[in-house]
């Protein structure tokens, strides 16, 4: 794409955008990172579905020992053991859902867009230094 920066007159006014566009692209190359991240890993991780079903079995086995014992400091510990399984249950749910096939084409599409994101900006940042580069140097103060 070819920018019109004709209305940029200052090295200053140049830098400021340069600087701008140099922290979005750090987010955006971070943003990829973690998105090749997700994506590798969520290929290459086939335990999920047995971690699940690895808790769903301590919360059964909670639940039956937590009937069993009568009121008291043993119950109640049990049952802080079942509230953090249960949480353990649904963290794993939440990502076994997002590694679906839905979750996996939605993560690489939106890995195409950052990475056409990026490529954009590293064309604004190359034109923009370059008229930069071609503006005339500020005069020095005279003191």
């Amino acid at each position: 794409m070819v920018y019109n920066l004709t209305t940029l007159s200052t090295v200053i006014a140049c830098d400021t955008l340069l600087t701008e566009a140099q922290r979005e692209k750090g987010a955006l190359v971070n943003r990829r990172n973690s998105l090749e991240f997700q994506i590798q890993n969520d290929s290459t991780d086939g335990g999920l579905s047995n971690e699940l079903a690895d808790v769903v079995a301590e919360l059964a086995a909670l639940d039956q020992a937590i009937a069993a014992l009568p009121d008291g400091p043993v119950r109640a510990g049990m049952l802080v053991d079942r509230i953090q399984a249960d949480l353990r249950r649904a963290r794993l749910q939440l990502r076994v859902d997002n590694a679906d096939a839905y979750g996996e084409v939605r993560r690489q599409n939106d890995l195409q867009q950052v990475i056409a994101r990026i490529a954009a900006l590293d064309v604004y940042i190359a034109e923009l230094t370059a008229h930069r580069d071609a503006l005339p140097a500020a005069p020095a103060d005279a003191a």
